[in-house]
């Protein structure tokens, strides 16, 4: 649903990511990332990264927004929103912070907007082109890009919870699987516990997949024992299953779908828990 004023607008949806880019007029987007709503203005451009759990609000051709915190309601940059919305689709973890470290929403609660952190007087030019920014803005090629001009080890082993993010996220959305892996597993060993590392997690499950069903289980079943009710748990333990049932007997993912039809008796992997369960 939606509350539109005299509207013309691009929205696309690719690669896990909602893009909404305001011509003119205004329009209120609702969904579980912001399940209070936000108010665009023409000139104004909404990115919703799906797997990240993030919201990038910034104006448009050149970004100076930051990222808004799932369910946090308005961005700093955005008008007070009205109630009525636009459904977005099943989030990722919640985002707590502005262009730095999220916290866990679950133990902290809903977590307000901060103001970007402050950059080095000797670069100005970076304020307007951080990894974070450019991935809102699609420049994916040129996140990765800058990363290799600066180090890709640099990026991964000093830079900024932000920056390695954004860098794995680039990475996944241009294709570049080992750069992604790479970026996603220094998330988790340089911050342990942030909302990155946890939604680390279940994109390391995704990328395993083809290659590693094995693998893929084990990162499942990480991402579950570190967020066991989180926005994504339902698909990670129906991918576990499915994990499970392709590299081991069909009696080892029995446990697995019985769990499963248990707690999402309705779920988009009830079916397939339904056929292992019957297959005595």
């Amino acid at each position: 649903m939606s509350q539109v004023t005299g509207t013309e607008f691009d929205l696309a949806w690719e690669d896990d990511r909602l893009k909404l880019t305001m011509q003119e007029g205004a329009v209120v987007v609702r969904g579980s990332l912001i399940p209070t709503g936000v108010a665009l203005r023409g000139g104004q451009r909404l990115v919703a990264d799906v797997a990240r759990g993030e919201v990038t609000l910034n104006e448009w051709p050149a970004p100076t927004g930051g990222l808004v915190p799932a369910g946090s309601g308005t961005p700093s940059s955005a008008a007070p929103p009205p109630a009525a919305g636009v459904g977005a689709p099943p989030a990722h973890e919640p985002s707590a912070g502005v262009s730095a470290a999220r916290e866990d929403a679950a133990g902290a609660g809903t977590a307000a907007a901060s103001a970007p952190p402050a950059r080095a007087a000797a670069a100005p030019a970076r304020a307007a082109s951080s990894f974070r920014e450019r991935l809102a803005d699609g420049d994916f090629a040129g996140v990765i890009a800058e990363a290799k001009a600066r180090g890709v080890d640099e990026v991964l082993g000093a830079g900024t919870l932000d920056d390695v993010a954004s860098l794995a996220d680039a990475a996944r959305y241009a294709g570049q699987t080992d750069l992604a892996r790479r970026a996603m597993l220094a998330e988790r060993s340089r911050f342990p516990g942030s909302a990155e590392a946890r939604s680390a997690a279940f994109l390391l499950g995704r990328l395993s997949e083809a290659a590693s069903p094995r693998e893929a289980a084990m990162w499942y079943d990480r991402y579950l024992a570190e967020s066991p009710t989180g926005p994504l748990a339902s698909e990670a333990l129906g991918r576990k299953l499915v994990a499970t049932r392709d590299f081991a007997r069909p009696d080892a993912a029995r446990p697995v779908a019985e769990e499963y039809l248990k707690r999402y008796p309705t779920g988009a992997f009830a079916a397939v828990g339904a056929e292992i369960v019957s297959a005595r």
